[in-house]
């Protein structure tokens, strides 16, 4: 079988095809995701500032705001911005694993490995029987 023949079975195969519709309902959700990130920035007045945060009254939206966005700018390799967002998310409300894991996964990447095990000791004391932190803080001491 030749390439060409071989692509057009693929092409035609319902598996691939439900990929490619789900792919494309991933990206649909990012461009949403950047679109209110956006809209809530200008509403605002610009681009958030960690010391612009003091003037908010806490809101769960806004916190969770921070938590996606930081979530997003990691899946599109921009580890900085999206550490900066983890903390402003975790100065905001501390008692969410999930902000230090996510934020304890951008240090790995970032080869920031000890800060990383120092993370994913809090969201051991805060999850306990959470397995996923246990795997990446004994991958990250291997490496």
């Amino acid at each position: 079988m030749n390439l060409l023949e071989e692509s057009s079975e693929q092409q035609n195969n319902p598996f691939t095809l439900d990929l490619q519709v789900n792919k494309n309902f991933l990206n649909i959700g990012f461009f949403i995701l950047i679109y209110q990130i956006n809209r809530l920035s200008k509403l605002v007045g610009g681009i958030f500032k960690p010391l612009q945060l003091l003037n908010f009254q806490k809101s769960r939206k806004l916190v969770k705001l921070f938590y996606e966005r930081a979530n997003t700018l990691l899946m599109l390799n921009y580890q900085e911005e999206a550490l900066e967002q983890y903390n402003i998310a975790i100065l905001k409300n501390n008692k969410l694993p999930d902000y230090y894991f996510n934020k304890a996964i951008t240090l790995s990447k970032m080869n920031r490995l000890e800060e990383a095990l120092n993370y994913y000791d809090i969201v051991i004391s805060l999850l306990p029987l959470d397995s996923k932190s246990y795997i990446n803080k004994g991958d990250d001491q291997i490496l």
